[in-house]
């Protein structure tokens, strides 16, 4: 029952190396395929968010001491399936807007210098995530795609930028109220409440 606090920081784009040289070599990273996008699509995982996250599960603060560890627990290694299919599942949903996408897993490491999203030159967007658990310090969830999937869509993707960017905030407005303009509530109408006596009434 503790509310996790989540920053969403703006895509950026680098070379994948330079993403790797950043990171701790231990790290969970997922790759899943990502049709119809070309390539894969890496989830890499804080292992101290994987930590925070089962002391939390089992009534602790959340907030665990720094340890060097060089592989998941049992329970740490359930949580994150739990953890990167809920984020796997959410990211199809998104892309939905833009492009109908299909995941498949694909393989799971702990190490960076395993991962083999793309070429070690080959620039990549990073999509960061920072979350706090309580008091704690923020852990990073990274997804990251190749630059090169996403030239194929390079359209889509524009097209939905400028559709979200290009809204000024009275169109928001107009928006909301049409959409809830549509909203269907069950409503009863009573006409009249008289006060009569029971002479009266009879």
């Amino acid at each position: 029952r503790i509310k996790p606090t989540i920053v969403a920081h703006p895509v950026y784009v680098r070379q994948f190396d330079a993403w790797r040289a950043e990171h701790p070599e231990f790290v969970s990273i997922s790759l899943y395929r990502f049709r119809p996008l070309k390539g894969q699509v890496l989830i890499a995982v804080a292992p101290e968010l994987v930590r925070r996250l089962v002391d939390a599960y089992y009534g602790g603060l959340g907030v665990h001491g720094e340890r060097v560890v060089k592989e998941f627990t049992p329970t740490e290694e359930r949580l994150l399936t739990r953890l990167s299919e809920a984020l796997i599942e959410t990211l199809t949903e998104v892309w939905s807007e833009v492009v109908p996408v299909k995941a498949q897993l694909m393989s799971r490491e702990t190490s960076t210098s395993y991962a083999s999203l793309v070429a070690g030159d080959e620039p990549v967007a990073v999509a960061r995530f920072t979350v706090s658990i309580g008091q704690g310090r923020g852990s990073v969830i990274d997804v990251l795609y190749p630059v090169a999937a996403l030239r194929s869509i390079e359209g889509q993707l524009s097209l939905k930028v400028h559709d979200d960017i290009g809204l000024t905030g009275s169109e928001w407005r107009e928006r909301i109220l049409t959409a809830l303009g549509e909203v269907r509530i069950q409503a009863r109408s009573v006409l009249a409440r008289p006060t009569l006596s029971v002479r009266e009434l009879l």
